[in-house]
């Protein structure tokens, strides 16, 4: 049986430390979500478009 691991807690003041801007959150998230490349969760396409405003 593994063990999971705990998530990290943050302040609310940690929090906007650690992400003082948009960009710095959407680039943790990204980072997070797509840490063995971008891909389509639906097909595993890895021919995926960006968007030039970071917005879906």
């Amino acid at each position: 049986m593994s063990v999971q691991e705990k998530p990290e807690v943050l302040s609310l003041y940690e929090f906007f430390k650690k992400f003082p801007d948009e960009e710095a959150a959407r680039t943790f998230f990204e980072v997070k979500r797509w840490s063995n490349g971008k891909y389509c969760p639906h097909c595993g396409s890895i021919s995926v478009a960006e968007c030039k405003d970071h917005k879906p």
